[in-house]
């Protein structure tokens, strides 16, 4: 039942199931035409003329001992015409014996035979016949199976079976080559993406399978372009990332070698120390989470849980950060049930909470919202900071970005590319907007499971 289906779903017009049942079908019908042909200009011609032929001698035998005065009884035809011919008789006073012959034997016919004239000819039903006079009798030859008919049948089939091989043969030849030219074009594209070039794109000249197949190649490559693309300047990216706090760990760890500094410059270089090695570690703990969510190593495993009092509790673990700045928060948030993988969505909120606060300016408020619709949940977090221009908007998502480098801090411009990745693999939405002196908002769109 499984083959069934699987075979039906495959049965789509351009397909190569469709294509090679088709072709099967045409064969069939050409060789039956081609037998149809072959028997009709070759095998039945050449068994009317054998008959044609030896009724026309037995119609001459005939009529030359009508001539010479032997009488021409019914015993005489029968020695005369051998077992694969029959006859009919008649007088020329009663022809009744030819009433079942009359839709092909016309008066006219009648009497050109009188005049002496042996008439062959095809009766309707494509038959030979013979029609000739000896004496005052009027005689028809009507063939019957001859011997050696099986074997010109035999013949005549085994020539359609060679023919019809051949004519098979030279399609599906055709075919292959018609299928199979576009498939080298694929297996030599496939050899240079194999050898690391994605510069490679197929025309688009196909339909049906061999098509989608060509159009998944170049979809792939293009993919496979980008990645490497990003590949490269994500490595770079992170080389960046590393190298300067670790030149920064450096050059304050060979100054506290020299001693004529103070106790306040070794604690000032110490902190220095301290800051870097904590923001090394910020980055190698966020490209670990990165790469674990673009291997879909993570499973998002979903559980009822209350989404208002994850965010709340997340605001309370950040109190040290939001009190310094004295940032008051304005909640419209009600308890609201939601379906999801808690786990992954705490490091949402951490990182655009967290973000929040350290864009906000002293004394300020951000404001905290959840809607609540019929199949989704949207969470709005704003903040009353500087806000950024349309062109930092769009690139708030990539990797190592950092809108304002001035006051990144211990930032790693990885935390909100960690959003992004969870967002997409929970199938749901995240929005940044946001305007220079107006703050920045993020909307968190997701399904409520």
């Amino acid at each position: 039942m499984k083959n069934i289906k699987g075979l039906c779903k495959n049965l789509k017009i351009g397909s190569l199931y469709v294509r090679w049942i088709f072709l099967f079908m045409m064969l069939l019908m050409l060789s039956h035409f081609v037998s149809v042909l072959y028997i009709a200009n070759s095998a039945l011609p050449k068994v009317k003329g054998i008959f044609t032929d030896e009724m026309q001698k037995k119609a001459e035998m005939i009529q030359l001992l009508a001539d010479k005065d032997f009488e021409v009884t019914d015993e005489l035809i029968e020695k005369a015409v051998p077992i694969n011919m029959a006859f009919v008789t008649t007088n020329g006073s009663n022809l009744r014996n030819f009433e079942a012959y009359e839709n092909e034997i016309s008066i006219g016919m009648i009497n050109r035979v009188t005049e002496g004239e042996i008439l062959t000819f095809n009766s309707k039903g494509s038959i030979p016949m013979c029609l000739f006079k000896a004496g005052e009798q009027y005689i028809l030859f009507i063939p019957k199976p001859i011997e050696g008919g099986m074997d010109i049948f035999k013949n005549s089939m085994h020539g359609i079976l060679q023919l019809g091989t051949f004519i098979a043969a030279f399609l599906i030849v055709i075919a292959l080559i018609v299928i199979i030219r576009p498939l080298k074009k694929v297996i030599k594209a496939t050899d240079e993406v194999s050898k690391g070039n994605f510069d490679i794109y197929i025309p688009q000249n196909h339909k049906g399978d061999i098509g989608l197949l060509i159009s998944n190649f170049n979809k792939m490559t293009k993919s496979l372009k980008k990645n490497e693309y990003l590949r490269k300047d994500f490595v770079s990216s992170v080389s960046h990332e590393f190298k300067t706090p670790i030149t920064s760990i450096e050059g304050f760890a060979r100054l506290l070698q020299n001693e004529d500094i103070t106790p306040e410059e070794i604690k000032e270089y110490t902190n220095i120390i301290i800051n870097e090695s904590s923001r090394l570690l910020n980055v190698s703990v966020n490209l670990l989470k990165l790469s674990e969510l673009d291997s879909r190593a993570v499973v998002p495993i979903r559980e009822k849980f209350y989404l208002d009092e994850q965010i709340r509790g997340i605001i309370l673990l950040m109190e040290s950060q939001w009190s310094k700045k004295n940032i008051t928060f304005d909640f419209d948030i009600r308890e609201t049930i939601i379906y999801e993988n808690e786990e992954l969505l705490h490091h949402v909120w951490l990182n655009i909470i967290q973000n929040a606060i350290k864009f906000s300016y002293y004394n300020s408020v951000i404001s905290v919202a959840i809607i609540e619709e019929e199949k989704t949940v949207k969470v709005s977090i704003k903040d009353y900071g500087p806000g950024m221009t349309h062109e930092q908007t769009e690139k708030i998502f990539d990797r190592f970005y950092q809108a304002d480098s001035s006051r990144s801090g211990d930032g790693s411009g990885l935390g909100l590319s960690i959003v992004k990745r969870i967002i997409d693999i929970l199938n749901g939405e995240v929005i940044c907007e946001s305007q220079l002196g107006k703050g920045t908002t993020f909307t968190v769109t997701l399904n409520k499971g």
